[in-house]
């Protein structure tokens, strides 16, 4: 076998590994009809059958499908899979439509304003999406566009990415990803106001092929998102 024939040999075979040893960089999606049609079938949690809807009240996070917390929520009306816990302390609320420009139910961080939220994966998720809501104290608006971090942490509390996303003033800030690497836990958080969330889809897709990502016009240019240096 002659060096040239070798060489072409290996350069297909390292070819053939990269996707399988490389992990790619998370995919981001600009709105949810995107998201949705690159991966379907995913579990959504938009707190619509809580026991609270329709009304404004506080509970203890964390809170999760076993949980039962009377006049709020009850066992089974919390999706499986995952938890919802705050990065500081355990005052949450749950939010009825309008509270916070949220026009469906929600749940919102209710004190410390530094906090945010913490959703953990019972197995992990390779693709997830939520709705981000501005909240400066009884659901009032800034009058801006405000940026919540949201970051996105593998096996070993391994930071995957963080990326800014722009709430507008009155209006839902949307975070879409795609991860090949497995995301084990997601924490959104503005320092400076009580982070609202709705409509939080989780679960394993397939790889988006190229092809469709391109005709969904996925990326971060125009997305009113913007990536944050890795520490």
């Amino acid at each position: 076998m002659n060096t040239r024939f070798k060489t072409v040999m290996v350069a297909g075979l390292l070819m053939a590994l990269g996707p399988m040893a490389v992990s790619a960089a998370p995919i981001y999606f600009a709105d949810r009809a995107s998201f949705d049609a690159a991966n379907p079938g995913l579990t959504t949690e938009d707190f619509e059958d809580w026991d609270a809807a329709g009304s404004t009240v506080g509970f203890a996070a964390p809170v999760n499908s076993a949980s039962s917390i009377l006049g709020v929520v009850s066992p089974g009306q919390v999706a499986a899979g995952i938890t919802f816990a705050l990065t500081t302390g355990t005052d949450a609320y749950f939010a009825a439509p309008g509270q916070s420009a949220n026009p469906t139910n929600a749940i919102g961080v209710n004190t410390p304003t530094s906090a945010g939220w913490d959703m953990i994966f019972d197995v992990g998720t390779n693709a997830l999406a939520f709705d981000v809501f501005q909240n400066f104290g009884g659901g009032s608006q800034s009058g801006v566009t405000i940026f919540a971090t949201v970051d996105i942490y593998g096996a070993g509390d391994v930071l995957i990415d963080s990326i800014d996303v722009a709430i507008d003033s009155g209006e839902a800030g949307f975070y879409g990803v795609f991860s090949d690497e497995l995301i084990l836990r997601a924490v959104v958080n503005n320092v400076d106001s009580f982070d609202v969330i709705d409509n939080v889809s989780f679960g394993s897709a397939d790889v988006p092929e190229p092809t469709s990502l391109a005709l969904l016009g996925l990326g971060l240019v125009g997305m009113g998102m913007r990536r944050r240096m890795k520490a």
